[in-house]
């Protein structure tokens, strides 16, 4: 199958009542977070034996309101006042997920948001759903990669078939985010119904986590503690409108989806570096020319991307953006963000031999550099791998 052409964004919700510009939801956005260290500060979220208050953080961001103007429409949210004139939506999505960079809750936002509620909303006959994925009353995940398979969607072996009353699912899927407090799972099956089907055979099809024959599990990989989730549905038995979309096109509603989701996922890595940076220039203790230079060469890289990852985002707005453009922000983005963790582990490990009690970039937060080390990876895989980015780039330079 073919990378689609270049896709034109969903329509943003706009922001509701008290949000007339990106400032002020940013602000919005910042006390709520300060207000709730119970649910955001980064220690509550590696807590052995407990899953990361993932639910609640999307809950007190919807019921305050704070999701809707960063999601796709359909959303009961109020238009921007005319005058001085409408803010383009996506900067309300950037002011979101920035604002969010540095925090592990922001991982799941982005989830909830651009994955979950874009993917609802893409359907008419789930329209509510998004609306309630929006306002914080229903979690969602996405479920494609398997184990063993990854993203190599031929050797699929979850299958979605015809029953006497509805549809069959069975199959496991591996590394979904979101999974372990999710309400239902957006899954990717192979369609029995289209396996002679050189033009498509899979199907999405929405699985409540409570229905008969469905297991989560949460996951310990990448360095993470239950963001994500191991799937294993056995016989389970849906209704015919548990389909999302029309048959054996799930595969290109993803395709077409992930160019969107990418230039999301490049916009959160860029503003965990950003911040980053931010902290390891103002770490303090000995310094050098050599190091200097490191940290211009970074806070350049960054400034690039951003920039990028911005133009990315008006073209989304506007009509369209090639896929090849959304690859490249994450693949650029997801580099900057490894440099940069790298040089924030570097700079910890010289503070912390002349400050014995030094404990860390943030003294409030000893592991943040090393998290946003094992986020780079774990974010470089959403959306699809470095390997699978540059097949898209190439397909294109044909």
């Amino acid at each position: 199958m073919t990378e689609p052409s270049p896709v034109a964004a969903p329509h943003h919700g706009r922001p509701g009542p008290g949000f007339t510009t990106p400032a002020a939801f940013r602000r919005s956005v910042r006390a709520l977070v300060d207000r709730h260290p119970e649910v955001f500060a980064p220690a509550v979220w590696d807590v052995p034996g407990r899953v990361p208050p993932g639910r609640e953080a999307v809950v007190l961001l919807g019921r305050a309101g704070l999701l809707a103007p960063a999601a796709p429409a359909p959303a009961p949210v109020l238009q921007v006042p005319p005058e001085p004139g409408p803010v383009p939506s996506w900067q309300f999505a950037a002011a979101l997920h920035e604002e969010l960079g540095l925090l592990p809750a922001g991982a799941v936002v982005l989830t909830q948001v651009e994955v979950a509620a874009k993917l609802l909303a893409a359907f008419p006959a789930t329209a509510h759903a998004a609306r309630q994925a929006l306002a914080g009353r229903s979690l969602a995940a996405l479920a494609v990669t398997e184990p063993g398979g990854g993203l190599d969607f031929d050797a699929m072996t979850t299958s979605v078939r015809r029953g006497d009353e509805g549809v069959v699912v069975e199959g496991e899927k591996w590394l979904s985010s979101n999974a372990p407090f999710a309400d239902e799972l957006l899954v990717l099956a192979r369609d029995t119904a289209f396996a002679d089907s050189a033009l498509g055979r899979h199907s999405l099809v929405r699985v409540p986590v409570d229905a008969p024959g469905v297991e989560v599990h949460p996951l310990r990989t990448l360095g993470h503690r239950g963001v994500t989730g191991r799937i294993r549905l056995t016989g389970v038995r849906l209704a015919p409108e548990a389909l999302l979309g029309s048959p054996g096109t799930g595969l290109l509603t993803l395709m077409r989806h992930w160019v969107h989701e990418r230039v999301m996922v490049a916009l959160r890595m860029t503003a965990m570096a950003e911040g980053l940076l931010t902290l390891l220039r103002s770490a303090g203790g000995p310094r050098s020319g050599y190091a200097d230079r490191a940290a211009a060469e970074l806070f350049v890289d960054i400034a690039q991307e951003r920039a990028s990852c911005r133009r990315a985002l008006e073209l989304l707005g506007v009509g369209g953006c090639p896929p090849r453009t959304a690859a490249g922000c994450k693949l650029r983005s997801a580099d900057v963000l490894r440099r940069t963790a790298e040089a924030a582990l570097r700079r910890e490990a010289k503070l912390a031999s002349t400050r014995p009690r030094f404990a860390g970039l943030d003294p409030a937060d000893p592991g943040l550099a090393e998290r946003a080390l094992r986020d780079a990876t774990g974010l470089a895989l959403a959306g699809g791998s470095d390997e699978a980015l540059l097949m898209v780039i190439a397909r294109e330079l044909r």
